[in-house]
């Protein structure tokens, strides 16, 4: 068995109501301010001044930065840390979509080691130490409580990516009530993403554990199994749960394992036509599956652990059927679009393909090596 090592989130908390104890985990932190990170929808929906409710209770002091954003900026990094340097902070609390939850762990390093987003971005490149951190999501997808990255648009408009082991969170708590404000299409794209990252974490070929694949696929079990209810039916408590333990879980798995190439072509679609994150996921998923199907026989394992009618098929079989009920999710979720449903022009296929080539970091992980003519038919493919 090869070395390996693995890294997650020190307290995880599943507990249905959970954000009105909030306070008893923010002070087991030694936290007496706090910058509360999240967005105007988290706000909207109520869950801010649960969460206030809750911290003012034990007399814990709080300020805020309420505007982060899809594909949060730089800017909005420098935003909220601003507000929270000015506040004296001695701790974040990052509650609500991967946006929010990115922007917070970016933060707890600036406030507490005065550095800049282009000093840290790349591969642990933080250096000291960070402030206090707990992250609460309120989607079921992105995983960013349990993860050690953070995904910023830079200034020149790409998408840089910190990472490093301090971005791991004290304290990650699962609400499951928190969900169900989702509106029905972002519960089915990050229901998506965090299928994603499952499938990726199982096949990137660089750092899957026996502890990353043993995540990946009770988070399929999880996630395949309760996707379409969820979505379906916002009061599925049971459903919602799986969702987002689910999603918990893949993060888990993908922060040790890696993503791959169906992430690297996702990227450029949200940098170049703004696509949410998990859209942008749905739809180079299959493209990408099917081309990597005759090079790895991972396809082949996961669907023989999730479903006994392939038990006993070929490699070929098995690996064809896993594909065909993905297919079949992004049909009942009603994301089984093309490109050019989503504004996307054939003579900007080869720039997408640049792009998505560019992305050595994520291709490198993928179980078929692609070339640029390979990413030119995968863009086609999904067109």
């Amino acid at each position: 068995m090869k070395n390996f090592t693995f890294c997650t989130t020190k307290t995880i908390v599943n507990e249905k109501g959970g954000l009105a104890r909030a306070d008893e985990f923010v002070a087991g932190l030694n936290c007496k301010r706090v910058l509360i990170v999240t967005d105007k929808g988290v706000v909207a929906a109520g869950h801010y001044e649960k969460l206030a409710r809750s911290l003012s209770s034990a007399g814990i002091g709080f300020c805020d930065y309420q505007d982060v954003g899809p594909d949060p900026s730089e800017q909005m990094v420098y935003a909220a840390a601003d507000a929270g340097s000015r506040h004296d902070i001695d701790g974040v609390v990052g509650i609500g979509g991967g946006s929010s939850l990115d922007v917070a762990k970016a933060v707890a390093v600036i406030c507490k080691t005065k550095t800049r987003l282009d000093e840290i971005f790349g591969i642990e490149k933080v250096t000291g130490t960070r402030l206090p951190l707990t992250l609460i999501p309120t989607t079921a997808g992105t995983g960013s409580e349990v993860t050690y990255s953070s995904v910023i648009t830079a200034a020149d408009g790409k998408k840089k990516v910190v990472i490093s082991t301090k971005l791991y969170a004290d304290v990650a708590l699962l609400d499951v009530e928190l969900t169900r404000t989702m509106p029905t299409v972002v519960a089915a794209t990050t229901g998506m993403d965090a299928i994603v990252h499952a499938i990726e974490a199982y096949t990137s070929v660089n750092k899957k554990n026996p502890l990353s694949d043993m995540l990946a696929i009770e988070a399929l079990k999880l996630l395949l199994g309760n996707i379409e209810t969820a979505v379906g039916e916002g009061e599925h408590w049971e459903a919602r749960s799986g969702m987002l333990l689910g999603a918990m879980l893949a993060g888990q798995a993908f922060s040790n394992s890696s993503v791959s190439s169906i992430h690297g072509f996702a990227y450029p679609l949200g940098e170049m036509f703004h696509l949410s994150h998990g859209l942008s996921n749905s739809l180079m998923i299959a493209p990408i599956m099917k081309f990597n199907a005759s090079a790895t026989r991972d396809y082949a394992d996961i669907s023989r652990r999730l479903f006994k009618e392939v038990s006993a098929d070929s490699d070929e079989n098995a690996t064809a059927f896993f594909i065909r009920k993905i297919d079949g999710v992004l049909a009942a979720l009603k994301l089984n679009k093309k490109l050019r449903d989503l504004g996307v022009k054939d003579r900007q296929v080869e720039e997408l393909a640049k792009a998505a080539f560019s992305q050595e970091r994520l291709n490198l992980n993928n179980p078929r090596k692609i070339k640029l003519e390979d990413a030119i038919a995968i863009y086609q493919a999904a067109f």
